[in-house]
């Protein structure tokens, strides 16, 4: 995983030309501010090509794909409690959005049963998922914390107590309740509700 912008967008929201040790320290800062905000949404975001995701099967045909958007499906491999590789081959599945379908036609459901076989069988799905450009959003947050401990590098805040200024040290860098709002709103799923009449 890289960072979701480099150190001259840094030197161009201060303003500054950097030097090599700075340019390095800002790479730094900008690879952890770019972990914080894939944390707070719980997705890689940026383009990620062949990732290998494994779970257990499912009697359901429809299966959520961890990571979003999904680009492509690469394979989807089932393995029987036996240790027998079961590939599955296109037309047998398609993606719909977020969502790997079987498809459990006439065809496909006589040999192999119903939906991803169940939680016997273990699947290996091989997918793209993420960004080829990383969304904006991401980048200006990335940047903004980066900043924020570059011009203040310890996280002082100051408080007036009686005349006497107190100033305390906060625990590295961090997002702004505003920033993670902003983030998960924009990219973290949202689960949905059906309703009944």
């Amino acid at each position: 995983m890289t960072a979701f912008a480099t150190y001259s967008d840094l030197e161009a929201r201060l303003g500054i030309t950097m030097t090599n040790p700075e340019q390095t320290r800002a790479t730094t800062l900008l690879n952890t501010s770019s972990d914080l905000v894939r944390a707070a949404v719980r997705q890689q975001i940026d383009l990620v090509t062949d990732d290998v995701y494994v779970r257990r099967g499912s009697w359901d045909s429809r299966l959520r794909l961890p990571e979003r958007p999904c680009v492509s499906v690469t394979s989807v491999v089932a393995r029987s409690p036996i240790g027998v590789d079961l590939p599955i081959v296109t037309p047998g599945f398609f993606l719909d959005g977020d969502d790997l379908i079987r498809y459990t036609g006439p065809t496909y459901s006589f040999d192999t049963g119903r939906g991803w076989f169940g939680p016997a069988y273990q699947l290996t799905i091989t997918y793209t998922h993420g960004f080829a450009v990383v969304p904006a959003l991401a980048k200006v947050v990335a940047v903004e914390a980066a900043a924020r401990v570059w011009v203040n590098p310890e996280g002082a805040t100051q408080a007036n107590v009686a005349g006497a200024m107190y100033a305390y040290a906060d625990t590295g860098m961090m997002l702004t309740e505003d920033e993670e709002e902003d983030l998960v709103e924009r990219f973290r799923r949202k689960s949905g509700s059906v309703t009944l009449r």
